[in-house]
């Protein structure tokens, strides 16, 4: 594979000196388990003088080497590092690297879309592994810090994912600490060479300076290579008088300035072309008609300010590139860009940025092609880029109301970049300066659903209470779809449902109301009240028939996610389970935003019925799409679900460690529904080792006097609690608990999960003559095996009741029907709790072998199996998960040994039998 551009560097640089053991330690991370590294430095620190001694190294062990440097000019244009990437590499030799490549060099210009953010991302990672084949495959990006934002992302994206895998990553950037996309990768940050060091630096640069000259430089070049082999250049007499003051950028920038100086006229205007963004010699002659550019570019190249290589302009060095541009006046400048734009008459996103550069003033013309810009970075999902452009094209536009509008695109757009608090501020901005109520109730709307993707869940939810009075107004179906999220926000905040409810009468019911809105009347109400079960609800939730064929997909989606939401508010698990894969199966489809409250009800819903590969598997994906959307609440909802599933597979250390990530970032005055998740995730890592640590935990889920602080999820931590609270000597604690849920709790009908919860702790602090009664009560209702965990943690406490009492013959029924759902439920802690209280009355245990070696495996490899034993090839089911080809084919290859299978066809089977 060919070398970019910046990584061939001059002989004076590419010695490194003072710089064996950066070397040593970039190859130790680029080859080690973590496959990525971030090479951090200021310019001249010999960032890229390292990338080219890392580059030789491994093509000499055999490794392809694939590179990309980040260029100035190229920053505002989607996906141009991508391109380069793609055009840079080597002819693929699988017919699946052939068609990515084509498929990702389509979607780069513009002429094909990738499904979703997250499908661009998994095509790059399938592609990069292809073309690794067998062998292995560095991926090397210098300037990472003037790449197009896309590039990046995806870059950065497959940097956290490579570990193990044939691909490494490594990426260089002009700074002192990682960009926020780059946190959690290894870091080696340069620091100055030493004096020694710096002195064969100096020597190799062959300049005859006398000791005090060279004493004086390496005192300026402050150990920065890059500045002395620059500044050896200027002269003994320059050096001695120089400025002590001066820091080591400005004084490179200065010599680098100093050659351009020295320049004719006509090399100077090509020179400041080639800086404004014409590296490509056949641009910079459609921009210079009339020169010679070759001619023209003589003296330049012979003070060494640039190099001409084939159909490129290259400067020295970056810095040269920027002293040359900052040096040519604004006259010059806008003349440089004037003409580049008419250069570029083939390319319509350099054209407009070249025609903005040259802007003095509003200009519609400029504003409207940035502006079709936009549109076209958004289409190719480059939302940071598309952001960019539609900021230009507001400070250019004249019309007051156009620009208004275009903020609002822009705040649309600029959504998923992550850059919150000013997308929030420009919003609030126009929301208070606008007359237009459409603009005003469009800009209060993006405030409430941005602040609703942050942890501070009580502002979102105040913001939202003031965007469904204003839409209401205007458009009573857009202040529905307000509505669903204001729903949300109050079951999520514990807030008073009053104001809710109170907009549910005010909109009313009308006879042809859209079927979105019928559905959004159950979800809020659901939401509002999740502990009271209306029948009427009930009813009209368990009757919903499905829409007719004229209806679109997307209605039918977003009304079975609202009626799968609050079937599982409603605790009807199984018909909440049906509904919302209807909606992932109709929404999951091209950049579908849809797709995240699905998979945050399905993670749930997952959990409440310990479907806990369900759960983990929607919980993933959910991880996955807040990451690329900038989603730090959902993030924190996915990592919570996985924490639980943790927990409940035994999973201590890892349960808690996903716990503290979402306790780092937790606002305790907003998030009360997933503080609550959090506490019953991290006091379900103690099950078994430390009740005082679990009552620590579920206690808090309660107000002093034992009122839940969630009307649904304290529920669901009570029996915990209680059981925690006997453990360590709290019978008087526990029923405070158990006497607030009942007096926070309308009666409940008989089989709700209420009275199923409420009656396991009432049998847990019952006197013995009761306890048959109430236990029984609990644990032979066929209604609660809709709730197999607790019906099960029911069934172990009787038996061991039962043990205590000798009873054993009735201790090895419960005793055994517990074992058997924890198996099946996977519950590993749980199934040696009761493994051993069956062994104490002399039962033995009938586990599914099955069950035991599915427990062995890990959670992507049972998903991947689950997927697998459907008959879907490893490309498919990469699709589904966001994994490479390959990566699923890993999968495969570690389960079918702890399965004890040998082809896939096996798969089927196994899976059969364990739901069974």
């Amino acid at each position: 594979m060919t070398s970019g551009p910046l990584l061939q560097p001059s002989a004076e640089v590419e010695r490194l000196h003072g710089r064996e053991a950066e070397l040593a330690a970039l190859v130790g991370l680029v080859t080690g388990p973590a496959r990525s590294a971030v090479l951090l430095g200021s310019p001249g620190e010999g960032k890229t003088a390292l990338l080219s001694a890392l580059a030789r190294r491994l093509r000499g062990e055999g490794w392809s080497v694939l590179v990309v440097s980040g260029r100035v000019a190229d920053r505002a244009v989607p996906l141009a590092g991508l391109t380069e990437l793609l055009l840079l590499a080597r002819s693929p030799t699988s017919s699946l690297a052939s068609e990515l490549r084509m498929r990702l060099l389509d979607h780069a210009r513009g002429e094909r879309g990738v499904a979703s953010v997250l499908g661009l991302r998994l095509d790059v990672l399938t592609w990069l592994e292809e073309l690794a084949g067998d062998g292995r495959l560095l991926v090397c990006v210098d300037d990472a810090q003037w790449l197009d934002p896309t590039t990046l992302q995806v870059l950065t994206f497959l940097a956290h994912r490579v570990a193990g895998g044939p691909v490494s990553v490594v990426l260089a950037a002009r700074t002192e600490r990682p960009r926020a996309e780059l946190q959690g990768l290894p870091v080696l940050a340069l620091r100055p060479i030493d004096d020694q060091d710096a002195r064969r630096v100096v020597a190799d640069v062959r300049v005859d300076l006398p000791e005090q000259a060279v004493r004086a430089l390496v005192a300026r070049a402050a150990g920065n290579p890059l500045a002395l082999v620059e500044l050896a250049r200027s002269g003994p007499e320059a050096l001695l008088a120089e400025d002590a003051e001066t820091g080591v950028p400005e004084r490179l920038e200065q010599a680098f300035a100093a050659d351009l100086a020295t320049l004719p006229a006509a090399t100077r205007q090509v020179v400041v072309l080639a800086s404004a963004g014409a590296e490509d010699m056949a641009v910079l002659a459609r921009s210079s008609p009339g020169a010679d550019v070759v001619d023209a570019l003589e003296p330049a190249e012979r003070v060494g300010l640039v190099r001409v290589r084939g159909q490129e302009v290259r400067f020295r060095h970056p810095l040269a590139r920027q002293a040359v541009y900052a040096g040519a006046t604004a006259a010059e400048r806008a003349r440089a860009h004037r003409a580049l734009a008419a250069a570029y008459h083939d390319d319509a996103d350099r054209r407009a940025w070249h025609r903005a550069a040259s802007a003095v003033g509003p200009d519609e013309a400029v504003a409207a092609e940035l502006a079709a810009a936009a549109a076209r970075a958004t289409d190719r999902v480059a939302y940071a880029e598309a952001a960019r452009a539609l900021r230009r094209a507001v400070e250019l536009t004249p019309d007051p109301a156009v620009r208004e509008r275009r903020v609002v695109e822009l705040l649309q757009v600029g959504t998923p970049t992550g850059q919150l608090t000013e997308q929030v501020g420009l919003a609030r901005r126009v929301r208070d300066e606008t007359a237009d109520p459409a603009v005003r109730a469009a800009a209060q709307q993006f405030i409430a659903s941005t602040l609703s993707r942050t942890m501070d869940q009580q502002a979102a939810r105040l913001a939202l209470e003031d965007a469904v009075a204003q839409a209401a107004v205007l458009d009573p179906v857009a202040a529905w779809a307000s509505l669903t999220s204001l729903a949300s926000l109050v079951y999520q905040t514990a807030a008073d449902p009053t104001v809710t409810l109170g907009w549910v009468e005010k909109l009313g019911r009308a006879e042809d109301e859209h079927p979105l809105v019928t559905a959004s009347r159950v979800w809020v109400r659901a939401a509002a009240e999740p502990a009271r079960r209306p029948p009427d609800l009930l009813e009209e939730v368990a009757r919903a028939a499905p829409l007719p064929p004229p209806v679109p997909p997307v209605v039918v989606g977003l009304r079975a996610m609202l009626l799968g939401a609050a079937a599982w508010l409603l605790d009807l698990p199984d018909l909440a389970a049906a509904h919302l894969r209807e909606a992932r199966r109709v929404l999951e489809r091209e950049n579908s935003q849809e797709l995240v409250p699905i998979l945050v009800a399905l993670a749930q819903v997952g959990l409440d019925a310990t479907a806990l590969d369900d759960a983990e598997e929607a919980a993933r994906l959910l991880l996955e799409l807040s990451e690329v959307g900038a989603l730090d609440y959902q993030r924190a909802v996915a990592q919570h679900a996985l924490a639980a599933v943790a927990a409940l597979r035994g999973e201590r250390e890892e349960a808690r460690d996903l716990a503290a990530q979402v306790w780092s970032r937790l606002d305790l005055a907003s998030c009360t529904a997933l503080e609550i998740g959090v506490r019953a995730a991290v006091a379900d890592s103690w099950y078994g080792q430390d009740d005082e640590a679990r009552w620590d935990q579920l206690r808090a889920c309660f107000d002093l006097d034992g009122a839940p602080r969630h009307g649904r999820l304290s529920v669901r931590a009570l029996v915990p609690a209680v059981s925690a609270a006997l453990g360590t000597d709290r019978a008087a604690d526990a029923r405070r608990l158990v006497d607030g849920v009942r007096r926070a709790l309308a009666e409940p009908p008989e089989g709700a999960y209420q009275t199923m919860v409420l009656a396991a702790a009432e049998a847990l602090l019952a006197d013995d003559p009761e306890v048959d009664t109430r236990a029984r009560r609990v644990v032979d209702d066929p209604r609660h095996a809709r709730w197999p965990l607790e019906l099960a943690d029911a069934r172990l406490a009787y038996g061991r009741w039962l043990r205590r009492r000798r009873r054993f013959p009735e201790a090895r029924v419960q005793l055994l029907g517990a074992l058997q759902a924890f198996e099946r439920i996977g519950a590993r802690l749980r199934v040696e709790a009761a493994r051993e209280e069956l062994g104490r009355v002399g039962g033995t245990s009938s586990s599914s072998a099955d069950a035991a070696t599915w427990s062995s495996l890990t959670g992507r490899e049972r998903q991947v199996v689950r997927l697998a034993a459907t008959g879907l090839t490893n490309r498919e089911i990469g699709e589904a998960v966001f994994l490479s080809p390959r990566t699923v084919g890993v999968h495969l290859y570690n389960a079918f040994p702890k399965l004890g299978v040998t082809a896939r066809h096996q798969l089927a089977a196994v899976v059969a039998r364990l739901d069974r």
